[in-house]
């Protein structure tokens, strides 16, 4: 299953081609976010909660399959994995929706290695 850029975030409606920088400054549709939460049975978090974590059961460090939480960030890497780095219309492309944690998971975790080696570089 498929769903359009526009219907992840909320472009300027005079506007239709981003960069990845750009779009990811967007805010997200909140019903993208309940379909994901409901897809993957993880509740949403707001911001980065594996930051002073005492229980660390959200952490990075812990195994993707021990998570019960995910939060705007997570879902920017995963597109990140899913988007190319050129400019990205936000009309006509469309993003897969993960079929489960697991293949979100790996998707977070393959955009956060892109992200990080082209800010490396």
């Amino acid at each position: 299953m498929t769903i359009k850029i526009n219907q992840v975030f909320f472009p300027d409606p005079d506007k239709r081609i981003y960069t990845k920088e750009e779009l990811f400054a967007l805010r997200m549709h909140k019903n993208f976010i309940a379909d994901i939460a409901s897809r993957l049975d993880l509740a949403y978090t707001k911001g980065d909660e594996s930051e002073g974590n005492l229980c660390l059961a959200n952490s990075k460090e812990v195994q993707p399959e021990y998570r019960s939480t995910f939060s705007k960030i997570d879902i920017l890497y995963y597109c990140s994995a899913l988007l190319p780095d050129e400019v990205i219309n936000t009309e006509m492309y469309e993003l897969s929706l993960p079929v489960d944690a697991p293949a979100f998971w790996r998707l977070v975790e393959a955009g956060r290695n892109k992200e990080n080696s082209f800010y490396n570089t």
